[in-house]
Parts: structure tokens; sequence; C-alpha cells
């Protein structure tokens, strides 16, 4: 191996390590903010901790179900195009193509009145 092959193989291991430690950290911070029972906290904790190779993808695999359930539940929340918010925008733009207003700072949707 070349020494800049072994140069980019030492700092591959060293991002792979530190990435891994903040990963390790973000876990215990979200297992520390979910509500469960005392002694599976400890247990999360301790395997993240003492054996992150393996607590880590337990973890991820086993201890996140309510991140699922987040996740469906924000993805719920998200807004969702309707047919009435299509109608505005093409009205908006055909208000400004047609000069009847000029676009605001954040596109045709945000008119401000045209001063020609």
């Amino acid at each position: 191996m070349t020494l800049e092959g072994s140069i980019y193989a030492h700092i591959l291991r060293h991002l792979l390590t530190v990435g891994g430690f903040l990963l390790a950290i973000f876990l215990i911070a979200r297992l520390m903010s979910e509500k469960k029972q005392p002694g599976n906290t400890l247990a999360w904790l301790l395997g993240i901790v003492l054996v992150p190779y393996v607590g880590v993808p337990l973890y991820l695999l086993f201890g996140g179900r309510k991140l699922r359930r987040l996740l469906a539940r924000k993805s719920r929340l998200a807004p969702v195009p309707s047919r009435q918010t299509e109608i505005t925008a093409a009205v908006a733009k055909g208000a400004v193509a047609m000069r009847w207003c000029s676009p605001g700072p954040a596109g045709p949707w945000e008119a401000t009145p045209c001063a020609c």
C-alpha cells in the first residue's frame, strides 16, 4: 500500500470513529428523553456506552419503535398542496403576467400592487 493510500485509510477510519461517537451521543440523548421504564432505559444505555459497535445498531433496529410512529405522525402534518393552492398560484402568476401587480419578495403568490 502506498503512503497516500494509508493516509486516506487512516483519515477514513478516524472519520468513521468520530461519526460513530457522535451517533452514540445522539442516541443516548434520544434515549434519555423518551419515556420508557427505567430498567429498559438503563439496559439500552449500558449497551450503547459499553459495547457501542453492537449497542448502536441494535438500538437503531429495535429500540426506536416510537421514532417510526413519530415520523409517521409528522408526515401526516406536512402540508399537502390542494387544488385551491394551485388555483391561487395560477391566478397570482396571471396577475403578474398581465401587469396588474408585481411579484413580492417570496414570488408571484405574494404580489404587491403595480405602480405602472
